[in-house]
């Protein structure tokens, strides 16, 4: 069954330490990869940030093979190294 994302009913992830993190930046950065489809950034209440990284058709990787993952991993992982900052506090 397909899942489809709107959109997030706050631009801010309030992590269980208090550190916010505006995921909008990152998801832009890891989706402008022409090897994803898309992107959402997940963490609120929790110790850290997670991302779902959805690879475009032509890039789809069996994930029980860890190397397909780690090889797919590798690919957008530019963009997940390029983020603007750590958590910040507001």
């Amino acid at each position: 069954m397909p899942v489809y994302s709107v959109g997030r009913l706050d631009d801010v992830l309030v992590l269980s330490s208090g550190e916010k993190t505006v995921p909008g930046p990152m998801e832009t950065m890891i989706g402008s990869s022409p090897y994803v489809a898309g992107v959402c950034m997940f963490g609120r209440g929790r110790n850290q940030t997670g991302v779902l990284v959805e690879p475009r058709p032509e890039f789809a990787v069996d994930i029980k093979d860890e190397e397909q993952v780690v090889a797919f991993r590798n690919l957008i992982w530019l963009a997940s190294c390029l983020q603007l900052s750590q958590p910040r506090q507001y």
